[in-house]
C-alpha cells in the first residue's frame, strides 16, 4: 500500500506540531513573566524613591517646626537680635524649602531613569522573545510580527500611563511646596511684626522703669546733697567776688571813684 509510509509519518508530524505549540506557549509564558518582573522592579524602585522623599520631607517638617518654634514664644522671640531674626528665614526656613524642591527634582530624575532602563530591558526581552518564537516556528512569521507590534504597543501604553501617574504626583508635590512656602512666609512675616512690637514694648518699658527708678528720682538724701552743693557754689562765688573787689581796690585810680 503506497500510503503506508505516509500513515507512519503522520503521527510524528502531529507530535512535532504539539511540541512546537508547547514550546511556543512556554516562550509566551516566559515573556509575560519577564515583563511582569521588570514592571515590578520599576514599581519597587519608584516606590522606594517616593518613600525616601516622604521620609525626608517628614524630617524636614520636624526640623522646620523646631526652627520656627520661637514664633510662639514671646520670651524667646524678643531676645532675638536683628541678624538672628533674619537668619530664621534665610538660614532655616528658606534652606529647608530649597532642599525640598531639590528632592522633588531628584525624584523626577530617578523615576525617568528607572522608566528608561525598564523600557530598554523590556525591548531586549521582547527581541529575545521574537527570536525564540521564530525559532520554534509554531506561528507564522506574520503572526510573530503582529505579536511583536501588539506587545510594543502595550509596553508604550503602560509607559504612558506610568508617566501620567508620576506627572500627577510631581504636580501635587510641587503645588504643596508652593503652598508651604506661602504659609511659612506668612508665619515669618507675622512673627517679624510681633518681634518688632515686643522689642518696642520692651524698650518703652525699660525706659519707664529707668525714669521711675531710684537712680532717676530725687530722694531726701540726694536733695540734701544737691542743696549743699548749691550752697557751696554760692559761697565760692561770693568769695571769688570779694577777692576780685579787694584786688580792684588796690588798682590805681580805683579809690578815686574811677572805674
Amino acid at each position: 500500500n503506497p500510503w503506508d509510509g505516509v500513515h507512519r509519518v503522520l503521527p510524528g508530524v502531529a507530535h512535532l506540531r504539539t511540541e512546537r505549540r508547547v514550546r511556543h506557549e512556554r516562550v509566551l509564558a516566559a515573556w509575560r513573566g519577564e515583563r511582569e518582573r521588570l514592571a515590578d522592579v520599576a514599581r519597587a524602585r519608584v516606590a522606594t524613591a517616593v518613600g525616601m522623599l516622604r521620609d525626608a520631607i517628614a524630617t524636614s517638617d520636624a526640623s522646620l517646626a523646631e526652627g520656627t518654634r520661637v514664633y510662639d514664644d514671646d520670651a524667646s522671640l524678643v531676645e532675638l537680635t536683628t541678624d538672628e531674626a533674619r537668619r530664621v528665614w534665610d538660614e532655616t526656613v528658606a534652606t529647608h524649602l530649597r532642599n525640598r524642591t531639590t528632592w522633588i527634582d531628584n525624584l523626577e530624575k530617578d523615576v525617568a531613569s528607572a522608566a528608561t532602563e525598564t523600557r530598554e530591558e523590556m525591548a531586549t526581552a521582547l527581541a529575545h522573545t521574537v527570536d525564540a518564537l521564530s525559532a520554534v516556528a509554531h506561528a507564522s512569521r506574520g503572526d510573530v510580527e503582529r505579536f511583536a507590534a501588539e506587545a510594543t504597543m502595550e509596553i508604550n501604553a503602560d509607559a504612558l500611563e506610568d508617566r501620567r501617574g508620576v506627572a500627577e504626583l510631581l504636580a501635587r508635590l510641587r503645588t504643596r511646596e508652593i503652598e508651604r512656602e506661602r504659609s511659612e512666609r506668612t508665619a515669618y512675616d507675622a512673627a517679624l511684626i510681633r518681634w518688632r512690637t515686643l522689642r518696642t514694648e520692651r524698650g518703652v518699658s525699660l525706659f519707664a522703669e529707668l525714669i521711675q527708678s531710684e537712680r532717676m528720682s530725687d530722694n531726701p538724701e540726694r536733695e540734701a546733697i544737691t542743696r549743699e552743693l548749691a550752697e557751696d557754689q554760692v559761697k565760692a562765688r561770693d568769695s571769688l567776688l570779694a577777692h576780685a573787689n579787694a584786688f580792684k581796690a588796690l588798682l590805681p585810680g580805683w579809690g578815686d571813684g574811677r572805674r
